[in-house]
């Protein structure tokens, strides 16, 4: 349970930090567009980047894994872990 409420806590501040991120960046003079990407499609290019990295053999292996299961979905929602993701963009004007 004291994980649990560690974790929670931890998620709180990051999202009360995130919420309040577009007014802080524009009080320093930028130009804020903040954006919810609501649709996301898997890149089977996905797999070719985690192979780029320096993984063990046992990270190959479980790589092997995800990338098989993934080809046996039919849907691509199956392969979306959805979370409500936001672009916050900030130029100099």
């Amino acid at each position: 349970m004291r994980l649990r409420c560690r974790a929670s806590s931890w998620l709180l501040r990051l999202s009360v930090a995130l919420r309040r991120l577009p007014a802080a960046l524009a009080a320093r003079g930028l130009n804020v567009r903040v954006r919810l990407l609501n649709t996301l499609t898997p890149d089977p290019a996905r797999f070719t980047l985690l192979r780029g990295l320096p993984l063990t053999p046992e990270e190959r292996a479980r790589l092997d894994h995800i990338e098989a299961a993934a080809r046996d979905l039919d849907q691509p929602w199956g392969q979306v872990c959805h979370l409500p993701f936001f672009l916050v963009v900030a130029s100099k004007p």
